[in-house]
């Protein structure tokens, strides 16, 4: 983590993120921990279910679903799919959390945030995965989401260009590739299991990346 007035100021201060130390890295996994966009990792966990035998449905939305004595029916895509179990790893709005009529209680609140996703020839090297500006006119953090592309994430809405060209520190040109606001909360499933069904991930338990400590 670099903490600069401008991406392309030098740091005031490096903090180390807290990875393990490269023995424990290399004991635990084959790979070492990388800044991986999710749209870059999706496909390479599609091909791996494929080659496993595994059937992954797109264009396919879930609208229904109950349970049976001996699993549950869900309705995927307008066709009844029958099963032991379902898993929900529908996300923090999940739909089958719902289905399974288990409850959503909010833990709290920190703000509304924007992620502005771009591009731009001529950006500063990146010195780290996240690097928070604190320059007042343009606060927030930018992070490298793949080659060549960016995300600025900030409080409130949309920057300007003018706001992101002060963050970067450099007269580039950005193409803005789109931009997502999110509400920065914590939530939790009263359960995490009802019958057949169990909840995963967002779908269980929302926290906030907060500190760069991830979901």
């Amino acid at each position: 983590v670099t903490i600069t007035q401008r991406l392309a100021d030098p740091p005031a201060e490096v903090v180390p993120l807290a990875w393990p130390s490269v023995r424990e890295m290399v004991a635990a996994s084959p790979a070492f921990p990388a800044v991986l966009p999710q749209d870059h990792l999706e496909p390479v966990l599609v091909d791996a279910v494929r080659r496993r035998g595994g059937e992954v449905r797109f264009g396919a939305p879930f609208t229904a679903l109950r349970t049976t004595s001996d699993g549950v029916r869900a309705t995927v895509g307008g066709v009844e799919v029958r099963a032991r179990f379902v898993v929900g790893a529908d996300g923090p709005h999940s739909p089958v959390r719902t289905a399974l009529g288990i409850r959503w209680e909010r833990l709290g609140v920190i703000g509304e945030f924007t992620l502005t996703l771009f591009r731009a020839a001529g950006m500063p090297p990146r010195p780290s995965a996240l690097n928070f500006v604190m320059h007042p006119d343009a606060e927030g953090v930018l992070l490298p989401l793949g080659i060549g592309r960016w995300g600025y994430f900030r409080a409130g809405t949309a920057p300007s260009l003018a706001a992101l060209l002060t963050a970067i520190g450099r007269p580039v040109t950005p193409e803005v590739l789109g931009t997502s606001r999110f509400t920065l909360a914590a939530d939790v499933a009263s359960a995490y299991r009802a019958g057949p069904g169990f909840l995963v991930g967002d779908a269980a338990h929302r926290m906030p990346p907060y500190a760069g400590l991830g979901l």
